[in-house]
């Protein structure tokens, strides 16, 4: 058996790291172990935490995939199950938030970037609300204003997305809804925009 190393710290990690696309099982990070539950559990909370802080926010399944892909293994049942151990383990020592089915770094203070998922295979569902409302809000800040299909169009295209099946304008529907009741965007004859 290999013996255990240690992840490095996420301060000796380059600031604009993206593990959207990296595959982990080349990542120096890892180690070969015997199975996953060799893997200590601080070392799977400081794996939790790398992606965490990288890709904030993430959704569930991504988290569970990419932290169980850094040693090279699916994210089954029982894999999972341990993976959430650490999320609950670092959420208790307040390192993380989870809000539903999102996790987030308590480093970037509830705001997130909208990022392009081009060529990720992430459905509009596993996407955070608050990374659409972001979007709608730089599409909107140019002073334009767009119909409602128009807007979503935008949106999708900011998000790498080639077509607009039902989950992806359900939850961008959804994103203008929410800045609407936020008081953020309004609609007259012209289409929705920005409120001054």
């Amino acid at each position: 058996m290999l013996a255990a190393r240690a992840l490095p710290s996420l301060d000796q990690l380059p600031p604009t790291r993206s593990i959207l696309r990296r595959d982990f099982r080349k990542n120096p990070l890892s180690y070969a172990v015997p199975n996953f539950f060799a893997v200590p559990l601080g070392d799977l909370v400081k794996a939790v935490l790398l992606v965490i802080e990288t890709e904030s926010p993430i959704h569930r399944i991504d988290l569970l995939t990419r932290v169980a892909n850094l040693w090279g293994f699916k994210a089954g049942q029982r894999i999972q199950e341990r993976i959430l151990s650490a999320c609950d383990s670092a959420e208790r020592g307040k390192v993380i938030l989870r809000k539903g089915d999102f996790y987030w770094s308590i480093s970037n203070e509830g705001q997130c970037k909208f990022r392009s998922r081009a060529g990720t295979r992430i459905p509009g569902n596993r996407i955070a609300s608050e990374e659409y409302e972001q979007a709608i809000i730089a599409i909107l800040s140019k002073g334009h204003t767009f119909g409602p299909a128009q807007l979503v169009n935008e949106v999708r295209t900011v998000f790498g997305f080639s077509r607009t099946g039902p989950i992806l304008e359900d939850a961008i529907n959804a994103a203008i809804e929410s800045l609407k009741r936020q008081g953020k965007l309004g609609e007259g004859s012209g289409g929705i925009g920005l409120r001054s």
